[in-house]
C-alpha cells in the first residue's frame, strides 16, 4: 500500500481534528469528507455520507469513533455502505478500541467482545483489500481475531518519548528518567520502545492476605519516573505505583498513557494528587481530552499530545 497516494477519507465530526492533522502530517493526498449525521425524531439515524458514490475502485481512509457503544453501531452503518461501493482499498483507523481489554473468556458465557467486534469489522462486505489501523492495542493477541483484513498495530510511544526527551531537557538541569511498567502486561508490549532507557517494573506481590503493589525491578531512588501503559479508567493502579515509587525515594512521578478512559470524571484525583507531578495523554478518547483541557486550560498539570502528529506515518 506504500504506492497509495490520495484517500477519500470519511470521518464523524468528533474526529475533525484526527482527520485534519492526518492531511497535513501524512504525506499523502487526503480528501477530507466529513460525515452528516442526524437523528430523526425517534432517535433514529438520519445520515448522508457526502462524496459516497466516488467510493468505486477509490482508495478510502474511515475515522471511526468507536468510544461507545452508540458511536459503533454509527461507524457501521456508515461503513457498510461505503464497502458496498467497491472501494479499491479500505482502511479503518480505530484510534481507541475500547472491547480490546475483554479478549478473552475469563468465566464460562462470558463474552470475549474484542472478538465480536473484529468479527463485525471483517464481515462487511464489498471491499477489496481491507485494513484496520489500531493505537496501543491492549493485548496482542486481538489482531489474530480479524478475518480477511490486514491489522497495523501503531504506537503513540515513540512520538512521546521523543517529546518528552525535549521537554526534560528544556526543563530540568540534569535528567536521568527512568520509564516504569505499573506491570508485567505492560512491559512485555512497551519495553522495545524503551531499550534505551533505565527501566523499573512495579507488580502485585501478596502480603498475608493482601496484594500490594512493589517494585519488581529497577532502581527509582532520586530519578524521575515515568509511568508508561496503553490506557487508564479509575487510575487505582497507576496511583498505587506511584505511591510505592515516592516510597522508594523517586524524586518525580510522571504518567503517560495513550488512552485516557476516566469513567465517571474519574480524572479530578490526578489534578490535586500530590503523587503525580505531570500525566500526559493523548486525545484519542476526544470527550475526555476535552474535560482534562477545561480543567486544566494552562495546562500546568496535564499535557494531550494530539493523536494524529504520533500515528501520521500509518498510512
Amino acid at each position: 500500500m506504500n504506492n497509495i497516494s490520495e484517500y477519500l477519507v470519511f470521518y464523524p465530526r468528533s474526529r475533525a481534528p484526527l482527520a485534519e492533522t492526518l492531511k497535513r502530517k501524512s504525506g499523502k493526498t487526503l480528501i477530507l469528507c466529513e460525515l452528516d449525521q442526524k437523528l430523526f425524531p425517534d432517535s433514529e439515524p438520519n445520515f448522508t455520507l457526502p462524496s459516497l458514490h466516488q467510493c468505486y475502485n477509490r482508495d478510502v481512509l474511515y475515522i471511526a469513533d468507536w468510544t461507545t457503544c452508540e458511536h459503533r453501531y454509527y461507524d457501521l452503518l456508515c461503513l457498510v455502505p461505503i464497502a458496498e461501493l467497491g472501494p479499491r482499498t479500505l482502511t479503518i483507523l480505530l484510534p481507541f478500541l475500547g472491547s480490546g481489554t475483554m479478549e478473552r473468556e475469563s468465566d464460562d458465557g462470558a463474552i470475549a467482545t474484542a472478538n465480536v467486534e473484529a468479527k463485525l469489522l471483517s464481515w462487511i462486505p464489498g471491499a477489496g483489500i481491507k485494513r484496520v489501523i489500531t493505537v496501543d492495542l491492549h493485548t496482542l493477541q486481538n489482531q489474530f481475531y480479524y478475518n480477511n483484513t490486514s491489522v497495523t498495530m501503531e504506537s503513540a510511544m515513540p512520538y512521546v518519548m521523543n517529546k518528552l526527551k525535549l521537554e526534560v531537557k528544556s526543563d530540568k538541569e540534569s535528567a536521568s528518567m527512568v520509564i516504569c511498567f505499573p506491570d508485567n502486561g505492560a512491559k512485555s508490549r512497551f519495553s522495545k520502545y524503551f531499550d534505551s532507557a533505565e527501566t523499573a517494573t512495579c507488580g502485585k506481590v501478596r502480603q498475608g492476605d493482601e496484594r500490594l503493589i512493589a517494585i519488581e525491578q529497577g532502581e527509582v531512588h532520586g530519578k524521575d519516573v515515568l509511568i508508561v501503559d496503553d490506557l487508564v479508567r479509575t487510575g487505582g493502579t497507576l496511583l498505587s505505583c506511584a505511591n510505592v515509587l515516592k516510597d522508594h525515594g523517586a524524586k518525580n512521578v510522571s504518567v503517560f498513557v495513550t488512552h485516557s478512559v476516566f469513567p465517571g470524571q474519574s480524572w479530578t484525583k490526578f489534578l490535586t494528587t500530590p503523587l503525580i507531578d505531570r500525566f500526559y495523554t493523548t486525545d484519542s478518547v476526544y470527550t475526555v481530552a476535552e474535560e482534562l483541557r477545561l480543567a486544566d486550560p494552562e495546562g500546568k498539570k496535564i499535557t494531550i499530545f494530539n493523536l494524529g502528529k504520533c500515528i501520521s506515518g500509518a498510512l
